[in-house]
């Protein structure tokens, strides 16, 4: 029985013998080393520009609250009429009931009104101050300061075990709401190891979704180092522009004429990217989702948005250097190859283009 056990093992990899070899992928150069370099391939199949429905203020409030297009004219002039009167109620009511007034709110459905939020005695405290139809009471429970001292020391260990990625307090509910950046089970594992038996129920955890399938495609293992990636999902990132060729030398992936260096650096990618041989052949990278997304090819010209921070104490960067050097690291966010980007979002490519060049008129003769 043990014989055959061992057997099956070995035949799934995960065993001591050595892995079956597998093709490199088109435009691959394989070195003395047996692992591959990639300095350029041809830019990715582009797919269609994406529909996109433009849309006016009113249209959009018309969705929002579900409602035809006249009705959300109408909506939108009794709103912006009241708005004076609003402004000046809530200036009284910040001023008088300031630890019994906690939020507001403007909803749509079934008409539009403004919510404002009281501690105690909600519909008598807002009755001392108006009775229009378009202002309503409701109770909370917390006040956003009393929420932020509640959730402090909840947030504060919580991004001891690199967890937060950014938080709100909603008087509205009585709840800290905090982006997570790992799932659910994985947040669980977590609780168990701190002893974070029972969480206050004030706290409001959202959480991230898993990454789905591998890191790197067993197609495309057998040629690369090191696949270096996080092991939290992103959460928020600044947005602004960088762009380089992702390569692979000798087994490791760098970043060209990367933006804002303009160095050769080592990649960094985020945990919901991986490593696979396209339909066609080439090494490329892919979004680990349900419905995987192809992004670009190794050798390809890529955009993401940053910047953001890694440190030598990263997940996997004590082994990227022993494997791949001292270079400088930079972090990508979700990187997309550039000729699909532009596919996409076809104004961009509009807006990266240089200006022509000025025309040449000719100077009309000057009369004497």
């Amino acid at each position: 029985m043990r014989s055959l056990i061992m057997t099956a093992i070995a035949a799934l990899g995960f065993g001591g013998a050595p892995p079956q070899p597998v093709a490199a992928p088109l435009g691959a150069k394989v070195e003395a080393s047996g692992f591959w370099s990639i300095g350029e391939a041809p830019v990715s199949p582009a797919p269609p520009p994406e529909a996109r429905k433009l849309q006016n203020e009113r249209t959009y409030y018309a969705e929002l609250a579900g409602v035809s297009n006249a009705e959300a004219a109408k909506r939108m002039r009794e709103q912006e009429a009241f708005r004076p009167r609003f402004e000046r109620l809530m200036a009284e009511i910040r001023k008088k009931e300031r630890g019994n007034y906690t939020d507001v709110e403007l909803i749509h459905r079934p008409d539009w009104a403004y919510v404002l939020y009281f501690k105690r005695d909600p519909q008598k405290t807002l009755a001392k101050y108006t009775s229009s139809p378009r202002v309503k009471a409701r109770s909370s429970r917390y006040t956003r300061g009393e929420l932020q001292r509640l959730a402090q020391p909840w947030i504060e260990r919580f991004g001891e075990e690199r967890l937060v990625t950014g938080y709100g307090m909603n008087a509205r509910r009585g709840t800290a709401d905090i982006d997570m950046v790992v799932s659910e089970e994985e947040f669980a594992a977590i609780a168990r190891r701190n002893g974070w038996s029972t969480l206050p129920e004030f706290l409001n955890l959202k959480f991230t979704a898993s990454a789905v399938g591998p890191e790197v495609d067993p197609a495309a293992a057998a040629g690369v180092r090191i696949f270096p990636h996080g092991d939290r999902a992103l959460g928020m990132i600044h947005m602004a522009g960088f762009h380089g060729r992702i390569v692979l030398k000798d087994g490791c992936f760098f970043v060209e004429n990367g933006v804002p260096s303009g160095k050769l650096s080592l990649a960094y990618f985020p945990r919901e990217v991986g490593l696979y041989v396209d339909r066609q052949g080439y090494l490329a990278l892919r979004t680990r989702t349900s419905e995987p997304r192809h992004l670009g090819r190794i050798g390809e010209s890529f955009t993401w948005a940053g910047p953001i921070g890694i440190s030598e104490d990263a997940p996997m960067v004590a082994e990227l250097r022993k494997r791949c050097g001292s270079a400088p690291l930079i972090h990508l966010s979700i990187p997309e190859s550039k000729s699909i980007m532009e596919a996409r979002y076809p104004h961009l490519r509009d807006l990266a283009a240089p200006p022509p060049p000025p025309t040449k008129t000719r100077e009309a003769p000057r009369s004497n």
